[in-house]
């Protein structure tokens, strides 16, 4: 059996994580090569970060957890409604590359987003695995 949690807004035209597009600049083109400790060309460098959307997250719970936050007596899937964009405080800006697979050379960076699972999994624990989580 697997215990899931679905944490979700209320309204459908609703996200629990959106995060527009940005252009990039300078700092970001620096950021990335200190990452990946190149002087990488400004030409391979995304000029933009991508917007990221997640209308909902889902979890899954070892029987110990589940069992920790006692919404799963006779049920295997809770949902936990959050407001709009309630977690974009755990996201974060991380570099992905494309590389040359017989050169392993760098062929395009960018910035994506990517958002801590474990820290929202501890935040809800630490917050008593509320059903109704975060202010409106």
């Amino acid at each position: 059996m697997e215990f899931k949690v679905i944490f979700k807004t209320k309204l459908v035209n609703q996200s629990v994580i959106y995060l527009p597009p940005k252009d990039l600049g300078l700092k970001a083109l620096d950021y990335v090569r200190a990452k990946l400790g190149i002087n990488l060309p400004a030409e391979r460098m995304q000029e933009d970060i991508k917007s990221y959307r997640e209308d909902y997250l889902i979890f899954f719970l070892t029987e110990k957890e589940a069992r920790e936050t006692g919404l799963f007596l006779d049920k295997h899937t809770v949902g936990v409604f959050v407001p709009h964009k309630f977690f974009n405080r755990y996201c974060y800006k991380t570099v992905s590359v494309e590389r040359d697979p017989k050169t392993d050379e760098v062929l395009k960076a960018s910035l994506v987003w990517k958002v801590n699972k474990k820290a929202i999994k501890t935040a809800w624990f630490k917050a008593g695995c509320p059903t109704e989580w975060g202010e409106e």
